[in-house]
């Protein structure tokens, strides 16, 4: 075999070898259910209470206010805002705080009920649709919100979180926010769980923030083996590039 001819076959295999890697190895999306809160039960116009509101996720709220169990779900066409952004489907989350004293400092929470995901190692990237309503007077407040991702298997162990100071969103509609989480292996086979919460800092003030278009994606970390078992096929592979040249100049010389 001629070198030129090795280099090409060098090279479309070391190209086969790494399509091969990229695609075991890709970004892939995983499931979450119920993403963009359109299972309605019951088909209600505005689905609330702490059991029934939200099917495949769990409500946590404040128990000392009655109130603030109308945490639920609830169509855009209720008029809460202005455009989608970048919502998704006819309705979405949200988390309610009525005013009182025993609200303040209080955290409400949106909680996947069962695990997403077993975790493996890689990157895990989670982007959440989160929302300011247009009620400047009424429920127009977002409280300090966390979107985390946590270890069920350890406690619901906070893995990851991104914080959102209260009101920074835009104004009427739904903004991208996401949360990284690297795994190096050390969780293999614990559960992962989605949290979406918000405290409320002000006893005064009434809080509704809204959450929509929960997304989870991973990029899976190759086994070390399999770097290794890429890198000696293209070593042996410039090894052979070497000797064909070798072998070629030595036949010139004669």
């Amino acid at each position: 075999m001629n070198t030129r001819l090795l280099i090409l076959t060098s090279l479309t295999v070391s190209t086969a070898i790494w399509g091969i890697c990229e695609t075991a190895y890709g970004q892939t999306s995983i499931t979450v259910p119920n993403f963009s809160f359109e299972i309605n039960p019951g088909n209600c116009n505005q689905c609330q209470g702490n059991t029934t509101a939200l099917p495949d996720w769990s409500i946590t709220n404040n128990p000392n206010n009655s109130f603030n169990n109308n945490s639920g779900a609830q169509p855009y066409s209720s008029g809460a805002f202005n455009s989608i952004g970048t919502g998704d489907g006819s309705n979405f989350a949200y988390l309610n705080f009525d005013p009182g004293s025993p609200n303040s400092g209080y955290t409400a929470t949106i909680t996947s009920a069962a695990s997403v995901t077993t975790i493996q190692p890689g990157t895990y990237t989670l982007t959440i649709a989160v929302g300011k309503n247009n009620r400047t007077n009424t429920y127009g407040s977002t409280g300090n919100i966390s979107l985390s991702l946590l270890d069920a298997s350890n406690n619901d162990a906070v893995l990851a979180s991104t914080l959102i100071p209260n009101n920074t969103e835009p104004f009427g509609t739904f903004t991208d926010y996401t949360v990284t989480y690297f795994s190096n292996g050390s969780l293999d086979g614990h559960s992962l769980l989605i949290q979406m919460s918000s405290t409320d800092p002000n006893a005064s003030d009434t809080y509704q923030p809204g959450f929509d278009n929960v997304r989870l994606d991973f990029l899976a970390v190759p086994e070390p083996s399999t770097w290794i078992g890429a890198s000696l096929v293209g070593l042996m592979l410039l090894v052979q590039i070497a000797r064909a040249r070798s072998f070629s100049k030595r036949n010139v010389k004669q």
